[in-house]
């Protein structure tokens, strides 16, 4: 590390020790933001630009009866992006717990 300037310091020493941490921050932001039903209720007023989640809260029909076989399958299709997501960040979660264990 002699002779290097602050950026290849920061890439080359510090983003790769901070990389795990990054990631589950940044996981917790998009399932926070993909799970949130009362602020997309507040700003989005057309049915057509419903979100994921503001669909799955509209699956009762007037009268107040809930369809609950459309309701699971399409939560079903509203899982998928997190399990895949979440199988993909797997590897650095394990490899943020793996660095915590080292000792010396």
């Amino acid at each position: 590390m002699d002779g290097a300037n602050y950026f290849q310091i920061f890439y080359k020493l510090i983003l790769p020790l901070t990389k795990p941490a990054l990631l589950t921050i940044g996981l917790w932001a998009f399932l926070g933001t993909w799970n949130d039903l009362l602020g997309q209720l507040i700003y989005i007023n057309d049915p057509a630009k419903y979100t994921i989640q503001l669909g799955l809260a509209s699956f009762s029909n007037m009268t107040g009866e809930t369809l609950w076989g459309p309701l699971m399958a399409a939560s079903f299709v509203a899982l998928l992006p997190v399990v895949f997501l979440l199988l993909f960040a797997q590897r650095y979660f394990v490899e943020g717990i793996k660095m915590t264990g080292i000792k010396g």
